[in-house]
């Protein structure tokens, strides 16, 4: 259980032919919608003979990656708002790449539980090029 087609036939509904096109097309769609999917997981199969070589699971930001604080936070006595919804966004993407192919499968659940579009433009990182356009 588990491999290319297996994957691909359960549930991975994305495919395409390299890791560079997966990056095109993530790139694309984030421009596209407004939105920013930030990589929260990188994983490389350690197995003697994996199904598949590296995952790569990507989040709305809207989530956080909970990544490691740099810096301890302050004693507040006030709140501090915040971005994130509670219960969080449920949009994330899963790619992965296999053995003896340079395809890569994606599994893409596209549900945002926020506005997109100019909406979520202040909650996003907008890249210096596409400044220049707006």
């Amino acid at each position: 259980i588990g491999g290319f087609n297996y994957e691909r036939d359960h549930g991975y509904q994305i495919l395409w032919d390299s890791l560079d096109s997966a990056h095109r097309w993530l790139k694309r769609e984030m421009a596209e919608k407004t939105i920013e999917l930030r990589r929260k997981d990188f994983t490389r199969n350690r197995n003697e003979s994996p199904v598949w070589l590296e995952k790569s699971i990507y989040i709305c930001a809207w989530n956080g990656t909970g990544g490691i604080k740099k810096e301890e936070k302050m004693q507040r006595n006030y709140k501090v708002g915040t971005k994130r919804i509670k219960g969080g966004c449920q949009c994330c993407l899963t790619m992965k790449t296999y053995p003896e192919t340079s395809k890569v499968l994606g599994l893409y659940k596209v549900e945002h539980t926020h506005e997109l579009g100019n909406a979520n433009i202040c909650y996003t990182c907008v890249p210096e090029d596409d400044w220049v356009e707006i």
